[in-house]
């Protein structure tokens, strides 16, 4: 059996994801306050399950049983989260425990968390309806129907989900499946840096110079820029396989680690020093210099 070769560039590009979802968390002020973390909200995430419904091997999942599955990914992905989420929900309740928060906090997780399980569900629905399907066509047009409403009643005051079962990213699981399976990567081209420039240039424009607010952006401009990045801009990259940091390929493969774990150290220093902004900035961007110099030194040998 030929075992495929590990492809660098994705593993890049979610070391640079990972790097703004540490950014992002590091940063004070609300989203509209702040400029930078308007920028990176608006397209990390769908960045991210574009990604992982491109790695998702639909054809061969199509003919393992839901339990099989369930049992792949509580081993990959669905054990660690366990794991942090007790650690989190500890630390969120341990001042004021009660049946009723521990409850919230299983369907709506701390924080950052409702990543993982929102994936796994995202990939469950997927996999779930091609199974019942057995036509590619048919799976990707009600997985796309599906997909866009519930993006749609996420982003509208009618929302009756919250947390991870919103499932408000599963258009670009999707998508991301999609394009491997139609392997358009080869007829694209060019394009990738120039296209995510004008994407990130676009966002920031209906920031600064529009006024929108960040629940509008998601409302009405996230799906067809984040589906212009994905399709123009990231998966020429992922291609043609030639972007290739090594440090950053190090945070890719570590990303599932870093989601998990890296908000302990910045709840640390914001414990300490957020009320004097000038040194929580120093302490935790000076932290994650030597962590980056830390990551080339260590891949350079």
């Amino acid at each position: 059996m030929v075992i495929a070769e590990r492809n660098r560039s994705i593993d890049t590009l979610k070391g640079l994801l990972i790097f703004t979802v540490v950014l992002g968390h590091v940063l004070l002020g609300t989203l509209d306050e702040n400029p930078l973390r308007y920028l990176i909200y608006s397209f990390h995430m769908p960045i991210f399950f574009f990604i992982s419904g491109y790695l998702l091997n639909s054809g061969n999942m199509k003919q393992i049983p839901i339990r099989d599955i369930v049992k792949k990914y509580w081993h990959r992905m669905l054990k660690p989260w366990c794991v942090a989420w007790m650690v989190y929900t500890l630390y969120a309740m341990h001042d004021n425990f009660s049946l009723s928060s521990l409850l919230h906090n299983m369907y709506s997780p701390y924080y950052h968390l409702w990543f993982i399980p929102s994936l796994f569900l995202c990939i469950l629905i997927f996999i779930a309806i091609q199974k019942k399907a057995n036509d590619s066509s048919i799976t990707y047009m009600g997985t796309f129907c599906l997909s866009l409403f519930l993006f749609n009643l996420h982003n509208s005051p009618y929302t009756i989900t919250t947390g991870f079962l919103s499932c408000n990213f599963l258009f670009f699981s999707v998508l991301g499946s999609l394009c491997k399976d139609l392997t358009i990567n080869h007829i694209l081209g060019g394009g990738g840096g120039k296209v995510i420039s004008i994407c990130l240039t676009a966002i920031l424009l209906v920031d600064n110079i529009l006024g929108i607010p960040i629940d509008k952006y998601r409302s009405f401009f996230m799906l067809p820029i984040c589906a212009t990045l994905c399709i123009f801009g990231f998966l020429p990259i992922m291609a043609r396989n030639t972007f290739h940091v090594r440090f950053l390929e190090l945070w890719g493969k570590k990303s599932l680690e870093i989601y998990l774990w890296h908000v302990i150290p910045i709840l640390v220093i914001k414990y300490f020093f957020e009320k004097n902004e000038m040194t929580y900035y120093i302490i935790t961007f000076t932290t994650i210099a030597l962590l980056t110099l830390g990551s080339y030194l260590y891949c350079k040998k």
